[in-house]
């Protein structure tokens, strides 16, 4: 079960995302915040010990310095920002503050349930668009050292696809996906998927 916090200074964003949130019955939903303060002390409350934070870029109080201080206070928290902003270099702020997810606020409803469900399960998300956009504008020679298979694999992981979707969306093994896995995360000299996606938003 995913225990969801929501911080957002809009009600009816709150009360939307709620209801959507609701729909799926592996997510269960805790205390609210509407600013940088109230989300602090939501934080250190004992009875809202969510496992995720869904957190509002823009809120009052918001912002990358609020992330670092809610890492700092429970460094164990995933916190996805939801955000009206769709720029990679606002994605790339939350990340490097330790966020473990962006998505906008114009993403529809499933999406917004399966990047819950990607950090609850300990991995990362950003949404699609914004990464595409990311990998198009702001292209590392790195990838250069990828072949064609492997920057296909490479464009699904840092977008969030687990290992098995991207063996059915490929129409290939799980243990070929792996091993293109491992081969471009040697190539491109990052440990972990979390680094991967960190590595696209340079």
């Amino acid at each position: 079960m995913i225990h969801v916090m929501v911080a957002d200074d809009h009600q009816l964003v709150r009360e939307g995302v709620r209801k959507i949130l609701a729909s799926s019955p592996d997510i269960m939903l805790g205390c609210e915040a509407a600013d940088g303060v109230s989300t602090l002390e939501l934080v250190r409350k004992y009875q809202c010990a969510g496992t995720l934070l869904l957190l509002d870029w823009t809120m009052p109080g918001g912002g990358e310095n609020l992330i670092r201080q809610i890492k700092a206070l429970r460094p164990q928290l995933a916190i996805l920002i939801l955000s009206m902003h769709n720029e990679a270099a606002i994605a790339y702020s939350a990340l490097r503050a330790g966020a473990s997810g962006y998505i906008t606020k114009d993403s529809d409803p499933d999406t917004l349930i399966y990047a819950v469900k990607q950090i609850g399960a300990g991995r990362q998300f950003i949404d699609p668009n914004l990464v595409s956009q990311v990998l198009v504008t702001r292209p590392s020679p790195a990838l250069d050292r990828l072949s064609e298979r492997e920057l296909e694999i490479y464009q699904l992981l840092v977008k969030g696809t687990s290992v098995s979707d991207i063996a059915r969306t490929l129409n290939i093994s799980i243990k070929t996906v792996s091993t293109h896995k491992s081969n471009l995360m040697l190539k491109l000299n990052v440990d972990s998927i979390a680094d991967l996606v960190r590595f696209s938003m340079r």
